[in-house]
């Protein structure tokens, strides 16, 4: 599989390209060329580049936005044991690049899959101050996965279920179980554009154990 990233050299209005290659030499059962915005080098000279896999599905993240996400990208035959960098037509000084915080990882449960095939998904990535319904800055990882589910979903209903500690009066964590979902589904809403039309019934729930 060959993978590509151009950045766009200069100017505000110059959108990257990627282009992805899988398959046989000459014989692609992929082979698909994209513009994308979010990396230019003439305002900056640096990208986080993400590579999600999972089976045969593959995601390619730029600096936070998706650029490729192609169900059948990896051969379901094939065993690979490798990952290449590799770059052509460098010739001055300028051009050359480096590669540095390379990391991998094991990926956590998919968004997608527990909420379109099991109709639920349950995380522990959405948290709270103590004894509020104000969302911690640390919650943003979990929040943006679920909001991209639910922008790509239309068709997707979902009900928020808040959870509180099983500590105090019952009534009381499930007043503020109550207003921790209304702020979930607010932040989904305001923050990262989701529709209202996603959100049905709300629902707090006091953890009994």
């Amino acid at each position: 599989m060959h993978l590509e990233l151009k950045p766009g050299l200069q100017g505000v209005n110059t959108k990257a390209r990627a282009r992805m290659l899988a398959g046989s030499t000459g014989n692609y059962t992929v082979n698909n060329t994209i513009d994308f915005k979010g990396w230019n080098n003439g305002a900056q000279n640096f990208a986080h580049v993400a590579l999600w896999r999972q089976g045969q599905r593959l995601r390619v993240y730029v600096d936070g936005e998706k650029v490729f996400d192609v169900p059948r990208a990896i051969d379901a035959g094939s065993k690979f044991n490798a990952i290449t960098f590799a770059m052509q037509g460098s010739y001055e000084a300028q051009d050359y690049m480096l590669l540095g915080n390379i990391r991998l990882a094991a990926g956590a449960a998919d968004t997608r899959n527990k909420l379109i095939t099991e109709g639920r998904f349950v995380t522990r990535g959405i948290l709270f101050d103590v004894n509020s319904d104000k969302i911690k800055p640390e919650s943003a990882g979990a929040l943006k996965d679920i909001a991209n589910v639910l922008k790509d979903n239309a068709s997707v209903k979902v009900k928020i279920v808040g959870h509180t500690d099983a500590d105090g009066d019952e009534k009381v964590n499930l007043v503020l179980s109550e207003k921790r979902d209304a702020a979930v589904k607010a932040v989904l809403i305001n923050d990262y554009g989701c529709n209202r039309e996603s959100f049905y019934g709300r629902k707090g729930r006091a953890a009994t154990g």
